[in-house]
């Protein structure tokens, strides 16, 4: 298959969306047809999204992960008490009372 076959694909063309709008590759995935063998090995489908794992280093095998579309990520499963956590701190630095202080759970 050519790289254009491989694009015009379900899984190839959301693949090709994610590699091309990255601003930085590791050198093993300086080529499309590279990504895509390793995104289809590690279980990628239409559905699936690709997790950068760290921002700060470039794209690679080493740096990604193929989510499935019933995972949850950190953000999802903590976010809520994350930011709930936040806001009574932001009341108490501001020195107000804090309206959701009854109903609010402090970890």
């Amino acid at each position: 298959m050519t790289d254009r076959e491989l694009k015009m694909t379900p899984a190839g063309y959301s693949l090709y969306n994610f590699w091309s709008r990255c601003p930085r590759r590791a050198p093993v995935w300086h080529k499309f047809r590279a990504f895509y063998r390793w995104a289809i090995s590690s279980g990628y489908n239409p559905g699936c999204w690709i997790q950068w794992l760290d921002k700060d280093e470039p794209i690679g095998p080493g740096n990604c992960k193929v989510r499935q579309p019933n995972t949850r990520s950190w953000w999802a499963d903590n976010l809520p008490e994350k930011f709930d956590t936040a806001a009574a701190r932001i009341w108490q630095l501001l020195g107000m009372a804090d309206p959701a202080d009854g109903r609010r759970e402090r970890g």
